[in-house]
C-alpha cells in the first residue's frame, strides 16, 4: 500500500477526500510487458482522484471479483468494466477499506481503517456490500488479509505501524510473524504464507514463513530483494504442488515475477504502470494487479494463464508460465487436489460449444480451449451455429471461450465439465 494512503490514515481522515498526489493519474496506456499480455480489465475507480483507488481484490468460487476502495466494495463478473456500473452498497462504511479475503465458507472479510491509524478486521455482506460483524478490533494500520488454507483462519498484516502479521483464530489474535512491516500476503497451497514487505534488517523485502501445520509455524526465511514490493502472488509448477515462484505489485509502475528457487531471481513482467497495491488471482490462475484506478487482467501472451502442459519447467523464463495459485482458499483447494486416477471413458466423446452473444454485441473470431490447450479458432458466425470439439480428456476440465468483438472487445466465457464430460459421437 502506498505512502501517500498510509499519510492520509496517519492524519485521522475517515473520507477520501483531498488533492491527489502528483502523477497518481496516469494512465495504463504506456505499459511497456515482457512475456505478458495486459489489458484493461475494471476501470474507473472514482477516489484514484484523492490518491487512494482501489486496494483489496479477492474471488468468490463463481468467479466474481470483489474490488475495495475507500468506504465502497465492487462485485464484477468476468467480463469486468466500468467501477460506477459495479459498486454494491450505496451508503459507504465508515473508515477506509484495505485487503478483502474470502473463508472456507464464502464469508467475505476486510481490513479495515477507521479512526487515524486504528482499525478492525470486519464482515461483509457480499450481495449487498453492507457491514456485518466486527471480527477482530483494536488492530493498528491493518492492510494485507489471507486465509490459511490449513486452519482456515484470517492473517492481517500492520503495514506502516508493526512490524508483524497477526493470525485470528476463534476471534483471538495472536502475533504470528514479526521483523518486518509487511504489506500484502499470499498464501502457497501447503500454507507457507508468502509477504511483501518494507525492507527487513537483512534488506529483503519478500519473505515467507513456515506453514501453521509445521514443526516450527511462523518461522520466516528471507526471499529477495524486490523495490516498491506491495502485492503479491503465488505460482506454481505444472502438475505439482510446488511454488517456485511469486508475482510482486509493485508501488513503482512494475510487476515482477521472482524465482523462490536457484536464488530469487528478479525478472521484470511489465513496466509504465500506475500505483500497484493489491493482487488477485481467479480460479483459471489468471493475475488481476491493482493500478491508481483501474484493475489490469494480466495473462500469458497467448491470453492464457497456464503453461502447456508439454512445455518443460526450465522453459519457462517469463510470463505467468505456469499459472497463478488461485486467491479464494476454496478455489486454491480444488486446484491442487490429489492427481486424477485413470478412468475408462466412452470412446469418441464430443462437446458441442455454442456461444450467443448479448444484443447489440457482434463476435467476430474466438479461440476455445480446452483446459490448458488451444482446442480450435472459429469465427463468429461458427461459434453461433456450434463448434464440435473431440479428444476430450478423462477427467475434469475447464472450457474456456475468448471471443473478439467488432468494437476490439474481449468476452471471456468459462464452463466447468466432470469426469467423461460430452457425448458420444
Amino acid at each position: 500500500m502506498d505512502n501517500h494512503f498510509r499519510l492520509r490514515m496517519a492524519a485521522g481522515m475517515l473520507l477520501v477526500m483531498g488533492v491527489m498526489a502528483a502523477g497518481m493519474a496516469a494512465s495504463a496506456v504506456g505499459l511497456t510487458s515482457n512475456g505478458v499480455a495486459v489489458s484493461h480489465f475494471a476501470t474507473g475507480f472514482p477516489t484514484a482522484k484523492s490518491g487512494t483507488g482501489p486496494t483489496g481484490v479477492a474471488f468468490d468460487l463463481s468467479q466474481n471479483m470483489f474490488v475495495s476502495d475507500a468506504g465502497f466494495i465492487y462485485r464484477f463478473d468476468q467480463n469486468g468494466g466500468r467501477a460506477d456500473l459495479h459498486r454494491l452498497n450505496r451508503t459507504p462504511i465508515r473508515g477506509i477499506l484495505a485487503g478483502l479475503a474470502f473463508s472456507r465458507s464464502g464469508q467475505l472479510y476486510a481490513a479495515r481503517w477507521t479512526n487515524g491509524t486504528v482499525g478492525d478486521v470486519i464482515q461483509i455482506d457480499p450481495n449487498t456490500g453492507a457491514l456485518m460483524r466486527q471480527v477482530a478490533s483494536g488492530l493498528v494500520c491493518p492492510t494485507g488479509l489471507a486465509v490459511d488454507p490449513i486452519s482456515g483462519d484470517l492473517f492481517v498484516s500492520e503495514v506502516w505501524c508493526a512490524p508483524r502479521v497477526l493470525r485470528i483464530s476463534g476471534g483471538r489474535v495472536s502475533t504470528y510473524v514479526t521483523g518486518a512491516n509487511t504489506d500484502g500476503l499470499a498464501f502457497g497451497p501447503d500454507g507457507t504464507l508468502y509477504m511483501a514487505h518494507q525492507a527487513n534488517a537483512a534488506g529483503f523485502t519478500v519473505s515467507a514463513a513456515s506453514a501453521t501445520n509445521s514443526a516450527h509455524p511462523g518461522t520466516v526465511t528471507n526471499l529477495a530483494k524486490v523495490p516498491n514490493a506491495d502485492g503479491i502472488a503465488v505460482g506454481r509448477a505444472f502438475g505439482s504442488d510446488t511454488t517456485p515462484f511469486l508475482v510482486v505489485n509493485r508501488r513503482d509502475g512494475m510487476l515482477s515475477r521472482v524465482e523462490i528457487a536457484g536464488g530469487s531471481a528478479i525478472a521484470r513482467l511489465f513496466g509504465g504502470g500506475t500505483r500497484g497495491d493489491f493482487v488477485g488471482v481467479d480460479g483459471a490462475g489468471c493475475l488481476y494487479a491493482t493500478q491508481s484506478s483501474e484493475l489490469l487482467r494480466v495473462t500469458n501472451l497467448d491470453g492464457s494463464c497456464a503453461r502447456a502442459a508439454s512445455a518443460p519447467p526450465s522453459a519457462v523464463a517469463t510470463g505467468l508460465g505456469a499459472g497463478l495459485v488461485p486467491t479464494n482458499v476454496r478455489a486454491m483447494s480444488v486446484t491442487v487436489a490429489a492427481p486424477r486416477r485413470p478412468t475408462a471413458c466412452a470412446a469418441g466423446r464430443r462437446l458441442i460449444a455454442r456461444y450467443r452473444a448479448r444484443r447489440g454485441v457482434h463476435v467476430v473470431s474466438a479461440r476455445i480451449y480446452i483446459g490448458r490447450h488451444l482446442a480450435r479458432r472459429v469465427s463468429g458466425r461458427a461459434l453461433r451455429h456450434g463448434v464440435t470439439l473431440r479428444k476430450l480428456p478423462t477427467g475434469r476440465f475447464t472450457l474456456v471461450i475468448r471471443a473478439r468483438t467488432t468494437r476490439h472487445r474481449t468476452i471471456v466465457v468459462r464452463r466447468h465439465y466432470g469426469t467423461c464430460a460430452g457425448r458420444r459421437a
